[in-house]
Formats: C-alpha cells, sequence, structure tokens
C-alpha cells in the first residue's frame, strides 16, 4: 500500500506516543521532505492532508465529509462501514443501495427511522426504489433528526459548486494551507487568538524546524484582507494580529478591498491592487 503524507504523519505520532522515537525520527525526516508542496487543512492546529494529485483526498472532499456528519448522515445506519471519506456523491450511492436492497422489506411497525423512512418511499414507489433522488436522501436526513428544513437545506447547498470549503472555514474554523518552495498560501475566516493558535501548530506540524525560514501569504476572509511575506515570527509574536499596524507604511502588509466585476458568464471577484501570489 502506498503512504500518503497524512499516513506518515499519523504513523509518527503513533510511535512517539508509544516512545519508539528512533523509528519516530525517520517517519520526521520523511514528513520534513514532503512537507516543501502539497495542501493541507489545519483542524483545530492539526495538520490533515488534503491534494489529490499525491494523496487520496482534497479539501473539498474532507469539508464534504464533516459537514454529512454534521446534519446526520451516518453510513452505519444503511449497514456500510466505508474506511474512507464520505462525499455528497458517495452518501447519495449509499442511500439508493440501501433503499434499493432493503426497501422493499421495510416494516411500518419498525422503531428504527431508516424502516419507518422507507416505508413510506415503498407506498409512494412500491417495489421500485431504483430512481430514488437527492431530494428523497434530504427527506430522510430531515425525518431522523428532525432539523429545520429551511435551515437543513442552507447547509445542504454548501455541498454542492465548490462551497464545502468555505463552510469549513466559516463554521469549523479550519484553515486552508497550499504549500510552495517560499512557504504557503493560507486562507483562514478571520484573524483571532484562537486561528493564530491553531495556525501556529498546524504550521510547525507540516514545516517543522523550517517554518522559522519561510514566508507566508495569509487571506483573511472577514473583514477580507491579504497578508504578504509573513514571517512566523510575525504569527507566534502576534504582530500579525496588532489593530495598530501601520498599513499603509508597511508594504509587506496590505489591506485589499474585494470589488465585483460583470463578466459574460456572471460575476466575478477580484482584489482591488492585490499581488499575484
Amino acid at each position: 500500500m502506498t503512504m500518503n503524507l497524512n499516513d506518515y504523519i499519523k504513523y509518527a505520532k503513533y510511535l512517539d506516543n508509544h516512545k519508539k522515537y528512533k523509528k519516530a525520527d525517520i517517519f520526521d525526516k520523511i514528513i520534513t521532505r514532503y512537507a516543501c508542496t502539497g495542501e493541507y487543512w489545519i483542524v483545530d492546529g492539526q495538520a490533515e492532508y488534503a491534494d489529490l494529485e499525491t494523496g487520496d483526498v482534497g479539501h473539498e472532499m474532507l469539508a464534504q465529509h464533516a459537514i454529512l456528519n454534521e446534519i446526520g448522515f451516518d453510513a452505519e445506519d444503511f449497514q456500510r462501514y466505508p474506511d474512507h471519506i464520505i462525499t455528497t456523491e458517495y452518501a447519495e450511492d449509499i442511500f439508493r443501495d440501501y433503499c434499493r436492497n432493503n426497501g422493499r422489506y421495510a416494516d411500518e411497525d419498525s422503531s428504527d427511522p431508516i424502516d419507518q423512512y422507507l416505508y413510506q418511499l415503498k407506498l409512494e414507489n412500491g417495489d421500485d426504489t431504483d430512481f430514488v433522488s437527492e431530494a428523497d436522501l434530504v427527506d430522510y436526513l430531515i425525518f431522523k433528526t428532525h432539523a429545520n428544513k429551511q435551515k437543513f437545506l442552507e447547509k445542504w447547498q454548501y455541498l454542492h459548486h465548490g462551497k464545502a470549503r468555505d463552510y469549513a472555514m466559516k463554521e469549523y474554523g479550519w484553515i486552508r494551507v497550499d504549500c510552495a518552495s517560499f512557504g504557503a498560501y493560507v486562507q483562514m475566516q478571520n484573524l483571532d487568538h484562537k486561528n493564530i493558535s491553531n495556525l501556529i501548530h498546524g504550521l510547525d506540524e507540516i514545516f517543522g524546524e523550517d517554518a522559522d525560514n519561510k514566508v507566508f501569504n495569509i487571506e483573511i476572509k472577514e473583514p477580507y484582507k491579504f497578508y504578504q511575506k509573513v514571517s512566523m515570527n510575525d504569527i507566534v509574536s502576534g504582530d500579525i494580529l496588532k489593530k495598530n499596524k501601520d498599513i499603509d507604511n508597511d508594504n509587506d502588509y496590505q489591506d485589499y478591498k474585494r470589488i465585483q466585476l460583470p463578466t459574460p458568464g456572471g460575476y466575478q471577484y477580484k482584489e482591488v491592487g492585490a499581488a499575484k501570489l
């Protein structure tokens, strides 16, 4: 089995926890070589590898998995015990397959919410569950969790059109990191002490001791700001958080505005005056 960076990180932690430090050092060296490139989520200070080009999962997939968990999708409800990430498409396939194989046996007297819902589907469609739709899965999850439909649908929409990453940053405080030779491009929802602490721990896990030799370009979503050439010391010392920093007279820290531009295909956003990364 081919190991990706996330596997190496987890195994190194396992060895450290079991005091097998010499073996852990070997994996730490591998991780350091890996860490110059790749993409990550930083989740509660822990780096999760999220690069589809060299690993098994990407940012969007991990974010979809987290949202599906939040809104009540549990693969075990459908007698599935997957060992990998559940995306929206995979969740629909699991639900549809379960309905196809088990729907005809649903019993109105069962206390199980899946059986109750499948029984209603059977009343509507007979034994024909081959055309169970995404809407049926949505209705089932609302039925199972007793969620407010409008609020549920608002969350469900983030599972489409590449919006799961935005939700993960906004609602979970996840931090997106795209590594490069100079350091990394970082996206985060806002700047506060908790997010800065998570960022420090995550960058230290990704780059190790080499983090002090890197610079980082950091995009803040709310309020929108873009900081260039941020050192690890700027982050650790809290300089990036200081409200009284003279942004106008410091070329390394720039405050940009986002404007909306009409295009033939709709609208696009442009960071006014922003340098290319």
